[in-house]
């Protein structure tokens, strides 16, 4: 949802494997025109990858660092129901 400047406002949860990707998917967005988003907050389990991922997408767009969270709830803890479809 755009913020009052008119600037999508997105957090990335998960900053390990394919997340780079999208950074990198992003800053082609940015070198391309696109500039109504901005990355304002990061989630993942683990500190020491928030936080170099946070100090990445400063460097790389030269943004205020975005806020970085743990989540909840351990991910052992979670139970996802699954789902059958039926043809």
């Amino acid at each position: 949802m755009p913020d009052a400047s008119g600037k999508a406002r997105i957090a990335i949860v998960g900053t390990g494997g394919i997340a780079g990707a999208h950074l990198q998917g992003y800053r082609k967005l940015l070198d391309a025109g696109y500039d109504s988003f901005e990355i304002v907050a990061l989630c993942d389990k683990f500190e020491d990858r928030r936080a170099a991922f946070a100090k990445t997408v400063s460097e790389m767009f030269g943004w205020t660092p975005p806020s970085v969270v743990r989540p909840v709830a351990r991910s052992s803890t979670l139970r996802m129901k699954r789902h059958s479809w039926r043809t």
